[in-house]
């Protein structure tokens, strides 16, 4: 079920922005996965992987995406959106398990489900940016 455990790799990279935490809650990982006790090892490995390749990365990630929003500042990305986009960065430019294009609908689904009205084509549009160099 890798769509779930991108599901709780972006809920952790969340916590980790609002919390400004330099690592991921261990408890926060292990009550996200018992409530979703369908993933198996290897997707809670995956959620691993991406959670904390993100948090050894953080500042480039950012800075990646940050360097493609040009419109307005960063403080006034919602902290939703810039998780959903600290994701996709991770995943296609730190990771790479996953062809980018797979990446960016996943993320776009993700920003339907949990962001704003304007999300989806926003997190598509930087995404995309990044992708592009």
């Amino acid at each position: 079920m890798r769509k779930l455990a991108r599901e709780i790799c972006f809920e952790l990279i969340f916590e980790i922005l609002v919390r400004d935490e330099g690592e991921m809650n261990p408890l926060s990982f292990s009550t996200l996965c018992e409530q979703e006790n369908i993933l198996d090892d290897q997707d809670k490995d995956y959620v691993n992987k991406i959670v904390n390749t993100f948090v050894q990365n953080k500042e480039e990630i950012k800075n990646a995406i940050f360097s493609k929003i040009t419109t307005f500042e960063p403080d006034r990305v919602y902290k939703i959106d810039l998780a959903l986009l600290c994701l996709g960065v991770t995943e296609i430019k730190y990771v790479g398990e996953v062809d980018f294009k797979i990446v960016i609908n996943e993320v776009v689904e993700l920003a339907k489900k949990f962001s704003s009205e304007k999300s989806p084509k926003f997190t598509n549009g930087v995404l995309s940016a990044i992708v592009k160099g």
